[in-house]
């Protein structure tokens, strides 16, 4: 798994890029001192990343414009705030972006695992396929894509985000 990291503080960027890769040594972790590189970078590396921990005020940006920008542009990328000032900016926060999930500084170590172990679990749901027999072949359909399935009679439809199947 890939995990972008975004805050102004270098200090506690590498040691929160250590803290991640104590909690999963398999983890690729890059790290970004201000919003206009991490976006970027996304720009070339959005499909394969799966979750964006970005600090709430970067000395370039706000971070929650940033995280609004990155949910517009890169819809499956796990967005995670992380910040001292949380509460300050709950309203904000919540107008403009759905977050997976806000984190407090200091860290704790279990919500962080918690939350790893989440975005874990989502990926391998994403990874899963239905596979379905219609007469002699076989039509295999990523979980993620599909929308709902209706039953009409002994028909059964898929809605996918691109077709009814």
């Amino acid at each position: 798994m890939k995990f972008v990291v975004c805050d102004d503080d270098k200090i506690f960027l590498n040691g929160f890029k250590n803290e991640l890769l104590k909690t999963d040594s398999t983890l690729d972790v890059v790290c970004f001192d201000n919003g206009k590189h991490l976006f970027e970078y996304l720009k070339s590396e959005h499909s394969s990343v799966d979750a964006a921990f970005i600090d709430i005020r970067l000395s370039d940006s706000s971070g929650i414009d940033l995280a609004q920008q990155l949910s517009r542009n890169f819809p499956d990328i796990r967005l995670i705030f992380i910040t001292g000032f949380g509460k300050e900016y709950f309203e904000e926060i919540f107008l403009k972006v759905r977050p997976f999930a806000i984190l407090q500084k200091p860290i704790k170590k279990d919500y962080l695992l918690k939350h790893i172990n989440e975005i874990k679990a989502a990926k391998n749901v994403k990874q899963q396929k239905l596979i379905i027999k219609i007469n002699r072949s076989e039509l295999s359909l990523a979980f993620d894509r599909i929308i709902y399935i209706e039953s009409d009679k002994r028909k059964a439809h898929i809605h996918t985000k691109e077709d009814v199947v």
